[in-house]
């Protein structure tokens, strides 16, 4: 998902019908294959977009509905502690 209001909509519902959030499993890749110097800016955004700004903030969006917040949390093989930006 890319769009935020998406994202809130998605939750929203999710925690309506549910009552809770137990884990979060945010999963993207998309790739667009091209030669170094004919890559341009569209290819890049494109990219950045999904397979980093929709990871996030699906994460982000998720966070006020999980039931518990710990320093559990794996993405990729990654154990990051809370990240301030």
């Amino acid at each position: 998902m890319t769009k935020q209001e998406d994202l809130e909509k998605l939750y929203s519902d999710m925690y309506k019908q549910f009552g809770r959030l137990d884990i979060i499993f945010a999963n993207a890749g998309i790739g667009e294959f091209t030669l170094l110097d004919e890559a341009t800016d569209e290819h890049f955004d494109r990219m950045f977009n999904v397979n980093t700004m929709g990871v996030f903030f699906t994460i982000q969006r998720a966070l006020p509905y999980l039931t518990v917040i710990t320093d559990n949390l794996n993405v990729s093989g990654i154990r990051p502690k809370l990240i301030f930006l």
